[in-house]
């Protein structure tokens, strides 16, 4: 230990401040711990290597587990009371107010620091300092401190020193001083003179924070007694809509929409809406509670329009918390005429708890918690409203009444002239009875020439008068014709101008006068007729007519177009032949035209079929080459094989071509007759003379076909003039390997 306890002087002492000549017991110290004798040891004397530096022990005894503690916070004690200054932390008091729902509300108030030189000091005990400050405060340092501070009195503050750290008892007071600060690792604050005054703010500010949160008792905010939970919940949340409405003084009314309908005595809805503007409420004189002719608004107030639309009028504020406004209630708040808003608590907060000040914004600012209940010019513009969608429904009316008289009418007359238009449909069906009479007994051929004639009576604007001098009305005679011909084929195509037989009566006609045929009004364009310019095209040609000057070049290059692109049997200006039968009655000069099948899809099918009997034919050629290209190929093959697989056999074998002759006798169901196949084994066996190689001699001949080569090589093999390469091979080879393995066996 490097500290200890003067008996004289009660003051601790360093071991470095002891003088040489008090060594040992001469030191006159005690351990502040357990009250034993000390020695000095080593006192006065410098640190040497290898030698103890000065230190206290124990003269009897052991040194206890707590005498290091006792020293190290003696030490500390003495040298933070002998400081210049002193520096007292700032006072800290906390409070918890548990609110009706149960939640904590944790608040802290915190004083100021203070620091202050010492101006004096007094040991209380080994344990306690006094000290004075400059202002004349007093400061108590207490060695391990406890929470029985009474007794000190009114002195400024307690502090406690209390180190858990036994090696502070082997520094020096330098180094003490130097790690000695009053901070929470050796100090901690007992007792202030402010600590009652923090205490009351920190429950103030606990209690702000539950009252903030509408999380307290509301008898402390004087509501009624005796309540119910849910009935002290509804109190406190009026309390607080009313101490809102009183601190921000204002509101934002909601706009309100109002759709209305009537119906028409058909049942017809006519509807319209009228809007109450938003607007903002200067509230004054707010009341809770305040009883009226039987009933009692939750708040009452007076409002006064900002915008100067509503004035000035007596408003009730209703909290709806679990229950609107009931019907009877609002029955007697329009009777009074007093304007009514309802605030929907419901719709305060979705995200968790509702605070007084996010309460005041609510009240004030949102317009989705309220709805406006009543207010007379709200009720004033809802009969306004509904007096003119009243007056719009009876106008509706009267124009619906109005419309039926007129649709009457016009049906009246309607009638009136479909009637009349009967009565002359069926004086002319009468008419054209009569005159249909003048066509009984005609051929259908005849018929098709008068068709002709009040044709072209209509394309140049003459009356249409047939041959027997019957007058008749446009469309008339078609009818009747297509009636004979059995037809609904008589349309623009053949009756208007333009049409196929307007041009082919303009062909006709230039050919019988000799005149030469204007092609660019007859044939504009091919293209743009497309399957009529084939029949058009055809008849110039067989009627021979001639051609306006100017025009040669334009009908050459579209007569070759045309006819080129029948005869190649293409269908692009291929005319449909259903009218042909009476476009040849009617014109019975282009007979030869419709006589031939050029120009139909019949010559078409006649081409495509000739085209498609040219491809078989080609096809069938072409196969029957490739397949003798392939037999060819097959037959030389299998000669090769032939050739390449068999060899002469020596000469020795058949000495002579009669005896090769007569080995033929030997060949069962020869396929060749035996002249041909007696020939082949003469050649074989001169050629086998000659020294000609097999193979050769072989391939050379001709064959008709694969089983000739086969026939001939069996007629040669059995002539006994060849043999196969393998058999050759079998017979030379050596024959001493096989004794030899029988002897390693």
């Amino acid at each position: 230990m490097a500290w200890a306890i003067d008996t004289t002087t009660r003051r601790p002492v360093y071991v470095g401040q002891i003088p040489k000549e008090r060594t040992g017991l001469l030191c006159n110290c005690q351990c502040p711990a357990c009250g034993a004798t000390l020695q000095a040891v080593n006192a006065g004397e410098k640190p040497q290597p290898g030698k103890h530096a000065p230190f206290f022990r124990h003269h009897t005894g052991q040194q206890g587990p707590s005498c290091k503690f006792r020293v190290a916070e003696l030490a500390a004690l003495d040298l933070l009371a002998n400081r210049g200054e002193i520096v007292i932390p700032a006072p800290r008091r906390t409070a918890v107010r548990a609110g009706v729902s149960g939640f904590l509300y944790h608040a802290e108030q915190q004083g100021a620091q203070v620091v202050e030189r010492i101006i004096e000091r007094r040991n209380v005990s080994n344990a306690e300092v006094l000290l004075t400050l400059e202002s004349g405060r007093q400061v108590v340092l207490v060695l391990r401190g406890h929470e029985n501070v009474g007794e000190y009195g009114s002195v400024f503050a307690v502090i406690s020193v209390q180190v858990d750290d036994p090696e502070v008892a082997l520094l020096s007071p330098a180094e003490i001083l130097e790690r000695s600060q009053l901070t929470p690792e050796w100090v901690r604050l007992l007792k202030h003179q402010d600590d009652a005054v923090l205490q009351r703010a920190a429950d103030d500010e606990a209690r702000r924070h539950a009252l903030e949160c509408l999380d307290i008792d509301p008898a402390e905010l004087n509501l009624p007694e005796g309540a119910t939970r849910k009935q002290a919940s509804e109190s406190l949340l009026h309390w607080a809509i009313k101490n809102a409405l009183l601190e921000v003084g204002s509101l934002r009314t909601p706009e309100h929409r109002e759709a209305l309908t009537l119906r028409e005595a058909d049942g017809t809805p006519h509807s319209t809406e009228f809007v109450f503007p938003s607007t903002r409420l200067v509230v004054r004189e707010s009341v809770g509670e305040r009883a009226f002719d039987g009933y009692r608004p939750d708040i009452h107030c007076l409002a006064h329009d900002t915008a100067g639309r509503l004035g000035t009028f007596a408003l009730h504020v209703e909290v709806a918390v679990t229950s609107k406004v009931t019907r009877t209630k609002l029955e007697l708040i329009e009777r009074d005429g007093t304007a009514c808003i309802e605030l929907d608590v419901g719709r305060f907060s979705s995200g968790g708890r509702t605070t007084l000040t996010s309460l005041r914004q609510l009240v004030s600012e949102d317009v989705s918690c309220k709805a406006w209940l009543f207010h007379p010019q709200l009720s004033a513009l809802r009969d306004q409203a509904l007096a003119q969608l009243r007056a719009a429904c009876n106008a509706a009316e009267r124009a619906k009444r109005l419309a039926k008289a007129d649709a009457q009418r016009l049906r009246q007359e309607r009638e009136e002239e479909e009637r009349q238009r009967l009565a002359l449909v069926e004086e002319q069906r009468q008419a054209t009875r009569r005159r249909l009479q003048s066509l009984r007994g005609l051929a259908k051929d005849a018929v098709a020439q008068e068709l002709r004639r009040v044709l072209e009576c209509r394309w140049e604007q003459q009356p249409e008068v047939s041959s027997d001098g019957t007058t008749w009305n446009r469309g008339e005679f078609e009818l009747a014709a297509a009636d004979v011909w059995h037809t609904a084929a008589l349309n623009a195509t053949i009756t208007e101008p333009a049409g196929v037989a307007w041009r082919l009566s303009r062909i006709s006609k230039a050919a019988c006068a000799g005149e030469p045929l204007h092609y660019a009004e007859t044939v504009p364009d091919p293209d743009s007729l497309r399957s009529w310019a084939g029949l058009l095209h055809l008849a110039i040609e067989v009627s021979g007519v001639s051609i306006a000057a100017g025009e040669e070049q334009a009908y050459s290059r579209g007569a070759q177009r045309v006819m080129d692109s029948l005869r190649a049997g293409e269908s692009t200006y291929v005319r449909q032949t259903h009218l042909d039968e009476l476009l040849a009655a009617m014109y019975p000069e282009l007979g030869d035209v419709f006589a031939q099948s050029l120009g139909t899809g019949r010559y078409v099918d006649e081409v495509d079929a000739e085209r498609r009997l040219r491809q078989e034919v080609e096809r069938a050629a072409d196969d029957a080459l490739a397949l003798a290209q392939r037999e060819a190929e097959l037959l030389a093959c299998r000669a090769q094989s032939v050739g390449q697989g068999w060899i002469w056999k020596p000469l020795n074998m058949t000495p002579s071509a009669e005896r090769a002759v007569s080995n033929l006798s030997l060949m069962t169901r020869p396929a060749a007759p035996r002249t041909e196949l007696v020939a082949l084994v003469r050649a074989a066996w001169d050629a086998r003379q000659a020294g000609a190689p097999f193979g050769a001699w072989f391939t050379a001949r001709s064959y008709a076909s694969p089983q000739d080569v086969d026939e001939a090589r069996v007629a040669l093999e059995t002539a006994f003039l060849i043999e196969s390469k393998l058999n050759s091979i079998r017979i030379e080879t050596p024959r001493p390997h096989r004794a030899r393995s029988r002897v390693m066996r």
